[in-house]
């Protein structure tokens, strides 16, 4: 499963919303026979590569564009 597109505004970023959104996902997701879930970030939204790590995300691809913090970084997670 790719998921495209998540964000927090900052100022709940502290209370676990990013978190339970995922949960939530993944269940969905694997409800739906989905063995993986997997998406691309930037290396310049660290926030987002530690959220993914902590969360059992592993980094399975990069690509060099531009700029070092514009390297696409693809995190993949088994359900």
């Amino acid at each position: 499963f790719y998921s495209w597109l998540g964000a927090v505004l900052p100022v709940y970023r502290k209370e676990q919303v990013a978190k339970q959104l995922a949960d939530y996902q993944e269940q969905w997701a694997k409800e739906q026979g989905y063995t993986h879930v997997y998406f691309r970030t930037r290396n310049r939204f660290k926030s987002m590569l530690i959220f993914a790590l902590k969360n059992g995300f592993s980094i399975t691809d990069f690509e060099q564009r531009g700029e070092l913090l514009d390297y696409r970084v693809t995190l993949e997670k088994e359900l």
